[in-house]
């Protein structure tokens, strides 16, 4: 991040603004709510590199050459400044009118309001029945960085198709997945002896042994699937043979896994066929090109924002807010 500027504290209300970024303030309000959240990870810092365990003065003992407030204050500034420099963005972009806190909580309750009122009139709602704070801002965040990326992909980032195709041509280079025929087998773990029993055929199978005779000589307890892993998985897909999935990828044609757990069972796969998998169409990956494209760009150029930002605190405003 750019340099932070210390200015005085010579205003009426002490309270109000803890500083500013790129003239934009923030609020104390703001900056105690995103202290909150940093706070967790702050503590497991310092207990992973000191060994510091929770105490009443925990927050402002010094450690090493670190004091844990501190610490988690100047990692809020710097998570602080990555929302603003998006929310300053979006305003250039269109996408929103005033980026300051007293702006979200009034949204917030016009939000909370409407819900309240939906549910007294027997309304549907989606969702919970009233935002907190933290929930409702970070889904407004959300949904605002996939707007913003929805217009620069299709303004500052928008591609030629000559640059598209250029784009499909390497990865259809680059492209070496492999479609994996897979037989699995698999045993729940609360079955008596069912580690022991899976682990012996995983051994006999390598010995040589049919994959499908060995197991049918244990009995029905083990479920058998035939499976096919390619590289036109859903989510749902993922969702349903994930851990599998991914094991089968480092496999070849005829190799056995090691014994794995997945959904409260004991699993065991064999990769029975491998082939190299084809590249979806043009047409079928330009939109996956474009977005993935446009995920590369706003990355950059919120991290070149956010060394540029100009950083303003409010020191005596700073030095008061504490978490205990």
């Amino acid at each position: 991040m750019a340099s932070i500027v210390m200015i005085a504290a010579s205003y009426k209300r002490p309270h109000e603004v803890v500083g500013y970024i790129n003239g934009d303030a923030v609020s104390v309000d703001f900056f105690k709510v995103q202290l909150m959240n940093e706070a967790a990870n702050s503590f497991q810092y310092f207990h992973d590199k000191y060994g510091a365990m929770d105490s009443e003065n925990f927050w402002t003992n010094s450690l090493g050459k670190e004091v844990p407030i501190e610490y988690a204050k100047q990692k809020t500034m710097g998570n602080i400044a990555a929302i603003m420099v998006q929310l300053q963005l979006a305003k250039e972009n269109g996408l929103l009118t005033d980026t300051s806190y007293e702006a979200f909580i009034g949204s917030l309750k016009e939000e909370n309001k409407r819900r309240k009122e939906s549910i007294e009139t027997g309304k549907v709602i989606y969702g919970p029945i009233q935002y907190s704070e933290n929930e409702y801002f970070n889904y407004l965040l959300s949904n605002l960085i996939i707007k913003l990326k929805e217009k620069l992909q299709e303004t500052e980032f928008l591609l030629p198709e000559e640059k598209l195709k250029q784009m499909y041509k390497k990865d259809k280079g680059n492209f070496k997945f492999r479609n994996k025929n897979v037989e699995k087998i698999s045993i729940p773990m609360d079955e008596t002896d069912s580690k022991m029993m899976i682990e012996e055929i995983q051994k006999r199978v390598n010995e040589g042994e049919d994959f499908s005779k060995v197991v049918g000589s244990y009995g029905s307890s083990f479920k058998m699937e035939a499976l096919l892993f390619d590289n036109q998985a859903t989510r749902l897909d993922y969702e349903a043979t994930g851990i599998s999935r991914e094991i089968a990828m480092d496999l070849d044609k005829g190799q056995i896994s090691e014994v794995y757990e997945e959904k409260e069972a004991y699993c065991l796969i064999k990769i029975i066929d491998s082939t190299k998998a084809e590249l979806p169409s043009y047409e079928d990956r330009v939109d996956e090109m474009k977005k993935r494209h446009t995920e590369q760009l706003y990355e950059q150029l919120v991290n070149q924002r956010i060394q540029e930002a100009q950083v303003e605190l409010k020191q005596e405003v700073y030095d008061s807010i504490k978490i205990r």
